[in-house]
């Protein structure tokens, strides 16, 4: 298995691997892991697609491109971690890539506190001599087990069917998706800046994110989509998708685009009956200062 860059903030636990398209590969708060991820994607047929779980940065809309196997997902990126102020910042950044055009920057920022939050910055940036067109697209793979769900903050506008006829709740301004044994892709092109995926046992993450109304979107011009895969005879892998996508946007010669994702990380409830899956972010105290290690 390829190397994994490991850094903590305290309380949670991150992993990168900056060799496979320098994607955050795991997350663990008090030992239970967020992401969904592939221990065994290594041991693929040579060529084929590592699909090896965790969150990444893709251009969209995807039939530009091909979808993977290709650079932008599975290239090594650069690293770079530094200190500054109490902060961890890590960046990790691709070579330019001949099918796109593009040259992604992911950056980490993990300032001192409780330990729960992060900022990331993914940068796309034009290294061609004529003007290209491209959306961010974050894909975060999540677990799909029995309970646990993504949700969207929504204007109140209705969700699109992208396929497979997926369940959608709603909770107020809240758009819930189950995830467990489900097969199909939901958008929500009134997105409104706040994102998130909730475990059974009510631990989880939540984003927050800057829409872009009035700009045209990929995917029907959903701002979030969410994707779920359900396990087949032939092949155990069970997830799903929790997808943020900017405005495709024409990026002139040596300019860029910007996508903005604040973390917030949620614990597992402590106290006795709190284990919603759905429930609003809380505020949580500061008091512990991260530390780093790397292997």
């Amino acid at each position: 298995m390829t190397e994994v860059l490991r850094v903590s903030t305290g309380r949670v636990d991150l992993g990168f691997l900056p060799s496979l398209g320098g994607r955050l590969w795991t997350i663990r708060v008090d030992g239970t892991e967020l992401l969904w991820r592939d221990e065994d994607a290594w041991r693929r047929p040579e060529g084929a697609w590592i699909n090896a779980g965790g969150t990444k940065a893709w251009p969209a809309p995807q039939s530009r491109w091909g979808g993977p196997p290709g650079p932008i997902d599975g290239a090594p990126f650069a690293v770079e971690l530094t200190r500054h102020g109490g902060a961890q910042h890590l960046t990790l950044t691709s070579d330019p890539d001949p099918a796109t055009g593009l040259e992604v920057e992911r950056r980490f920022v993990l300032p001192p506190g409780d330990g729960t939050r992060f900022r990331q910055r993914t940068v796309f940036r034009n290294r061609t001599d004529h003007a290209i067109e491209w959306s961010i697209w974050e894909v975060c793979q999540v677990p799909a087990g029995p309970g646990d769900t993504v949700y969207a903050a929504t204007s109140g506008g209705a969700p699109v069917d992208l396929g497979g006829g997926l369940p959608v709740t709603a909770n107020g301004p809240l758009r819930h998706v189950p995830l467990h044994k489900r097969t199909g892709k939901v958008g929500f092109p009134d997105a409104t800046g706040l994102a998130g995926f909730r475990r059974a046992d009510g631990s989880g993450f939540d984003w927050r994110f800057d829409p872009q109304p009035g700009s045209p979107h990929p995917d029907s011009d959903s701002r979030v989509a969410v994707y779920t895969r359900a396990a087949t005879d032939d092949d155990a892998a069970a997830y799903a998708e929790l997808e943020a996508m900017t405005a495709i946007t024409v990026i002139p010669p040596g300019g860029r685009i910007v996508q903005r994702l604040d973390w917030s990380i949620v614990p597992r409830p402590r106290e006795p009956g709190s284990t919603s899956a759905s429930r609003s972010p809380r505020r949580r105290s500061r008091s512990a200062t991260g530390s780093s290690r790397t292997a």
